[in-house]
């Protein structure tokens, strides 16, 4: 959703970033330095700023999440096949990779 703003916010400074670029998006050092080589007006440039610091906080907030996801999982690693099959979705949620 945040990379999709992002884009949105590019296309209307005429700005198409290919794939390579889109993934680029969720590291810090790399995002701020592709997209400093682009013009955009000051107020896009302001929401296009907010919009990284946004992802970034989600990004760190879902490595957090996951790791608590699968510590909470631990117990259940010597459980017997249908219960890991039972449990496995609460694992691999979309989203919470």
């Amino acid at each position: 959703m945040l990379k999709n703003t992002i884009q949105a916010i590019l296309a209307d400074n005429g700005i198409s970033l290919p794939e390579t670029q889109k993934t680029m998006l969720s590291s810090e050092t790399d995002a701020i330095k592709m997209l400093e080589g682009y013009e955009v007006s000051p107020a896009s440039w302001v929401s296009v700023q907010i919009n990284l610091k946004l992802l970034w906080e989600v990004e760190e907030y879902k490595k957090r999440i996951r790791k608590e996801i699968l510590f909470a999982g631990e117990p259940f690693a010597d459980a017997s096949p249908c219960l890991r099959l039972y449990y496995s979705p609460l694992i691999s949620r979309r989203g919470v990779r």
